[in-house]
Order: C-alpha cells, then sequence, then structure tokens
C-alpha cells in the first residue's frame, strides 16, 4: 500500500514538471524570428559568374562572393550599386566556369538609402 501512494505521488509530480516545461517551450516558440539583412555591391568582377554580390565581413576582414540564382536581381544589376538584402544558401553547383562564390537566393532586395550630404555654400569675401 505505502508502495502504492509513493508511486501515484511520483507519478503526479512528474506530470507537473512536464506540464511546465511544455508552456516554457511554447514561450520559447512564440518569440519572432529575427530577420538577418546583408550589405553588399553588386559586381561583374568576375566574368564567368556573372552578376555577383561582394559582401564584406568586418568581423573576419574578408569579402564573401555571393553568386544570385534567379530573377530577383534583375532591377538592382548596377555595377558597384549598394544593396540589402536577404540571402539563402542553396546546394547546387555554381555555374559553368565559375570558381569562386557559392550560389544563393536572394531576396527583399533594396537599394541601400545613404544620407544626402549638405551642399556647401559658396564664401564671397567681403571687399
Amino acid at each position: 500500500m505505502k508502495y502504492l501512494l509513493i508511486s501515484i505521488a511520483l507519478l503526479l509530480s512528474g506530470i507537473g514538471k512536464s506540464q511546465t516545461a511544455d508552456t516554457a517551450s511554447q514561450k520559447k516558440d512564440t518569440v519572432k524570428a529575427v530577420k538577418h539583412t546583408l550589405e553588399g555591391i553588386v559586381s561583374h568582377k568576375y566574368k564567368e559568374c556573372g552578376t555577383v554580390i561582394l559582401v564584406y565581413n568586418k568581423q573576419r576582414h574578408d569579402t564573401t562572393i555571393l553568386i544570385p540564382m534567379g530573377s530577383s536581381l534583375k532591377d538592382y544589376d548596377i555595377d558597384g550599386l549598394v544593396i540589402t538584402f536577404q540571402s539563402r544558401h542553396l546546394m547546387i553547383h555554381n555555374p559553368k566556369g565559375c570558381v569562386r562564390g557559392s550560389p544563393v537566393i536572394v531576396y527583399d532586395v533594396a537599394k541601400k538609402e545613404t544620407p544626402k550630404k549638405a551642399k556647401k555654400k559658396k564664401q564671397t569675401i567681403a571687399k
């Protein structure tokens, strides 16, 4: 009889703990995903790859070469244009002849807004 009561008590205490663990995991699931926006420069530096995006990594002090696949970059295919975008790496081979970079799908593309510089007024010297 003692063992029966002890086993029921342990069973009930285990159920209570699992319910609180479930609610904690549900709270974690409701946290919004943070979007990771990249900034890069559109380039035609590597002719065999076509249009590429050069992304500079400040922490590693190196440049990553991304090869955009698809037609999402048509409006932004201007050499030297600074853009912001999001990307997803693809597990496919590089285009024929292109040995640099990694293929990606690019989405949420926008032109990088540059702060406008104030125009300098010409100073007139009083005579």
